[in-house]
């Protein structure tokens, strides 16, 4: 266990790695936008889903894995690409006028646009847990179908 710990250790450098136990790894099928290096299960690689929100590892020894990960700056998406924040946006709220955001329980909906909204979230424990989802962007609303429309045709007086 040690010489394994070891070799994880000396054999890779924050980019690549080289031969480790037989395996080249300059032979592995990574993407262009990927490069071959050890990482630890957890917390494991960025995603678009994940980025932005903090993730608990249990604490018990955990080996890292040699394997092919998205380059610095980019995040993987749920088809196994690597994605820009930008590209990730749109991957996960396909829809215009939105952005995903780690943000509070509240977003602007036209049916409950009087009562609550982005700027004007009741106060509760989900007001303080940050909640990885998809907004509508400013002067945005969502209508009955779930698309971010233009506040103004969402047919209530504010």
């Amino acid at each position: 266990m040690l010489r394994l710990l070891l070799v994880v250790l000396f054999s890779c450098s924050a980019v690549t790695c080289r031969r480790v136990d037989g395996f080249d790894a300059e032979s592995a099928k990574c993407s262009p936008d990927e490069v071959f290096q050890y990482i630890e299960p957890c917390p494991g690689e960025g995603s678009c889903g994940t980025r932005g929100s903090s993730i608990s590892c249990p604490d018990v020894i955990q080996y890292a894995e040699p394997q092919c990960v998205c380059k610095e700056g980019l995040y993987r998406g749920n088809d196994d690409g690597c994605y820009t924040e930008e590209q990730c946006d749109k991957l996960l709220c396909p829809g215009d006028n939105q952005f995903f955001e780690c943000g509070d329980k509240c977003d602007n909906v036209c049916a409950t646009l009087d009562k609550q909204n982005r700027t004007n979230c009741p106060v509760s424990v989900y007001t303080y847990i940050c909640l990885p989802q998809c907004y509508c962007s400013d002067g945005y609303a969502r209508d009955d179908k779930k698309n971010c429309i233009p506040i103004e045709n969402c047919g209530i007086n504010l």
